[in-house]
């Protein structure tokens, strides 16, 4: 006996919601796990409030880092550490005065004073693996 035309249409409508429910399940996984998305969306929220962490946290850095390299004690280690802080500070505070201007030039304006340059663009974001 082959099925009815009403049970088909039936099977097709929930196949038709499980559709959609997996669709909105994805969409809302792929948010939730999409962390660089939601930083970006909070730094555009709170600018201000991030560039009083980040002076904050640069701060308690300058304060913590010479304790820590003090404690290291062989000299290979403690020129290791420094290179590897001389050279990631610089690009680390580069790269968030560039995307604060991409996103606000006017709130850079009133740090500065001047414009901020047409062509601020964030960096790009570094790839790893293939």
């Amino acid at each position: 006996m082959a099925p009815s035309q009403e049970s088909i249409n039936q099977l097709r409508y929930q196949l038709a919601a499980s559709r959609a429910g997996l669709t909105r399940a994805t969409s809302v996984l792929g948010a939730s796990l999409d962390v660089p998305g939601r930083v970006r969306q909070e730094v555009a929220a709170h600018p201000l409030k991030w560039a009083m962490v980040a002076i904050v946290g640069g701060v308690v850095a300058s304060r913590v880092l010479p304790v820590a390299l003090r404690l290291v004690q062989t000299a290979a280690s403690r020129r290791l550490v420094g290179t590897v802080v001389a050279t990631l500070a610089p690009l680390a505070v580069r790269a968030g005065v560039n995307a604060l201007a991409a996103r606000r030039p006017d709130l850079l304006e009133a740090f500065v004073g001047g414009a901020a340059p047409a062509s601020a663009q964030p960096p790009p974001s570094p790839s790893f693996g293939g």
